[in-house]
């Protein structure tokens, strides 16, 4: 009697799982502006070095060096 009632619990368990796995949406990376804009590249590459290690999972440092130009700091997350 036991390892019938550990079963169906066992059962029901799996079924909610798998059923909360997917009502919920996966949450899609995308890039977004930081609002962050550097003169350096040098300066604007060790901010999204910082941001990966907090869990971007890319960055790209948007800009020219042109001497009137900004880089602007985009992060993938």
């Amino acid at each position: 009697m036991k390892l019938k009632k550990a079963a169906v619990v066992t059962a029901l368990a799996g079924s909610a799982l798998s059923i909360g796995a997917f009502a919920t949406p996966a949450h899609a990376a995308s890039w977004h502006n930081t609002g962050q804009t550097f003169y350096w590249h040098s300066s604007c590459d060790a901010a999204g070095k910082a941001g990966m290690r907090s869990g971007w999972l890319a960055y790209d440092c948007k800009g020219s060096s042109a001497p009137w130009a900004s880089y602007e700091l985009w992060g993938l997350y």
